[in-house]
């Protein structure tokens, strides 16, 4: 499937009521097979009393939390494009991955398009599954942090998605059922973000999802964009948890060359769109720049005074 193709897929019958068949998807299973005619134009339509219309406005997949993959697929769609690249080329790392498909932000690269990466998880108990069902994927059974330990401590909740190497984490959302706290503290390897990125990162990364619940921050904080600048940055500040945190990090990627283009209800995510300013570069780097600077003013009052 080439770039171009991918935005022209076009929806057809299938012949079933609210199930539409997609031309374009490979038939060796890979991929999507079916979309759903959205159910919230046909209550509008049934609540305003009026027929909906001929052509079928259907719900894409998504897996992510709230449809963050939408969003980084279309952005990864114009690189893709301009790059003239397939789309089994798209390369990711996801920083808590927990589940294959659900609440995955990199599930719908790796099955509509055939992409792999990176997939990071501290929780041991949830790296057999995700090896079986990402079997392209590397798999990496380890914490993510900003500190440089060999190993932490994890607070491995009753709902796995919760599950945190900072205490009390778990605590902040008693309010979801099920939700019944942390039911064991274990050791596990740990990483620096920069260990980590420096070891799996590939040449051009075009993605990477950051979710380590409640140290999203630091995380960021910490990571050299001096070295690696993968061209989507997506991250969960968790304001309820640490107030103003999307102004920290929004602040933070803004002076290393990103903009913030979307927030959801519980992500942010950033675009890479230059070099990062001179406080994020180190001393010798921003001599050079220093110096070019110089020598283009000077150059242009010598050709004044001619």
């Amino acid at each position: 499937m080439s770039p171009t193709r991918t935005p022209g897929l076009r929806p057809r019958w299938s012949g079933k009521p609210g199930v539409l068949n997609i031309s374009g998807i490979p038939a060796e299973g890979r991929g999507i097979k079916a979309l759903i005619e959205n159910p919230f134009v046909e209550r509008a339509n049934r609540r305003e009393g009026i027929e909906g219309s001929r052509i079928p406005v259907v719900l894409r997949d998504s897996y992510a939390q709230c449809g963050e993959d939408l969003i980084v697929e279309a952005l990864l769609r114009v690189r893709l494009h301009k790059q003239r690249r397939q789309p089994d080329s798209l390369t990711y790392i996801e920083l808590g991955a927990n589940h294959p498909i659900a609440t995955s932000n990199s599930f719908m690269f790796y099955d509509r398009y055939g992409a792999r990466g990176v997939l990071v998880e501290a929780d041991p108990s949830l790296i057999a599954c995700l090896q079986r069902v990402r079997p392209r994927d590397t798999i990496v059974n380890v914490a993510i942090s900003a500190t440089h330990a060999k190993s932490i401590t994890l607070h491995v909740a009753a709902l796995s998605e919760l599950s945190s190497v900072k205490a009390g984490h778990t605590d902040h959302f008693a309010f979801i059922e099920g939700n019944s706290g942390v039911t064991e503290t274990i050791d596990v390897p740990n990483m620096h973000v920069n260990d980590f990125l420096r070891r799996y990162t590939p040449r051009n990364l075009d993605f990477l999802s950051i979710d380590c619940e409640g140290i999203d921050v630091e995380i960021i904080a910490a990571l050299d964009f001096r070295r690696f600048r993968p061209y989507i940055v997506q991250c969960e500040p968790s304001d309820h948890i640490i107030p103003g945190a999307s102004r920290r990090i929004t602040s933070l990627m803004e002076r290393r060359g990103y903009r913030l283009i979307a927030v959801t209800d519980v992500n942010l995510i950033f675009v890479r769109t230059k070099q990062a300013s001179a406080w994020d570069l180190s001393p010798g780097t921003r001599l050079r720049g220093l110096a070019r600077r110089v020598v283009r003013r000077l150059t242009r009052i010598v050709a004044s005074t001619r």
